[in-house]
């Protein structure tokens, strides 16, 4: 049979409710549930691995600078393509990468779980940022989509507070996890909340009814967007004692070629000087 005679619609569009969903008068309010879970998931997680560093530097016998980026790639990944993924649902849609968000989220916790060094810990993690900003980058629209216009604030206050709720949980629940069944669980735990999510939002969420899909792309300032978040973290790493001296000078060779560019930019977009002299002052005082 070939590849051509296989029906992938259900794998790139958005499938519709269910009637008896659609009809209910709280489906709204169900869909607004679905939104609060991912917000909830995407900030724990952001926060729950803090507890985990000590466990990490004695498992991986390292410091506490090479532990750091178990979080610092989950955040960078994330920052780094909030903007881009939201574009993007603007002509896909954005219950169909919501959904995907999750399941990502849930394979690259499980590959976390897994994972037998620090580095393949640190891309673990990167790509479960990624599927977290598909969770991020639509959370609120959904949000708007789902519930009347007059309801909109109520239901926006309710995932910011899932937000909240899962950044001020996740070093509590950390740390008993970790002591409890170490510090592979706190990325097992996510797997089976991301089942339970895909199904509640592929069933409970609204299809987008807005898609814009002539929308161009922004590429270059995807890539200058990019550069600048890690050459920030990477100048800052290196100040901090990260003893790998090259992505030191990687970070501030791309700074410098930023502020290049952007040497014909409107005055309000510039960096100050008092940065660039900073930056490459300091050079100076990395370690060898």
């Amino acid at each position: 049979m070939a590849i051509s005679d296989f029906d992938l619609g259900l794998l790139t569009r958005e499938a519709p409710r269910p009637q008896w969903i659609r009809d209910h008068p709280h489906a709204p309010w169900a869909a607004v549930t679905a939104v609060c879970l991912g917000a909830f998931m995407g900030q724990l997680d952001a926060s729950i691995v803090t507890l985990t560093y000590p466990r990490l530097q004695s498992e991986f016998a390292t410091g506490l600078g090479s532990v750091a980026w178990v979080s610092l790639s989950y955040l960078v990944v994330l920052a780094v393509l909030l903007v881009p993924v939201g574009r993007w649902a603007d002509t896909r849609g954005r219950k169909l990468l919501y959904l995907y968000g999750f399941g990502l989220f849930s394979l690259a916790s499980a590959a976390c779980a897994l994972a037998p060094t620090l580095g393949w810990l640190v891309v673990g993690r990167g790509l479960q940022a990624v599927g977290a900003a598909l969770l991020q980058a639509n959370s609120v629209a959904l949000v708007v989509l789902s519930v009347p216009a007059s309801r909109v604030r109520t239901a926006l206050g309710l995932q910011g507070a899932a937000q909240a709720l899962g950044l001020a949980l996740g070093p509590t629940l950390g740390g008993l996890l970790v002591d409890a069944y170490g510090w592979r669980s706190v990325f097992w735990v996510n797997v089976p909340v991301g089942v339970v999510a895909i199904l509640a939002g592929y069933v409970l969420l609204p299809r987008s009814r807005d898609l814009n899909p002539g929308r161009g792309k922004d590429m270059a300032g995807f890539v200058l967007l990019a550069g600048t978040i890690v050459s920030s973290l990477l100048i800052l790493s290196g100040l901090s004692g990260m003893p790998c001296r090259q992505l030191w000078w990687w970070g501030c060779a791309w700074r410098r070629s930023w502020l290049r560019c952007s040497s014909g930019a409107p005055r309000q977009m510039r960096w100050p000087r008092w940065w660039t002299s900073t930056c490459f002052g300091a050079a100076g005082s990395v370690p060898r």
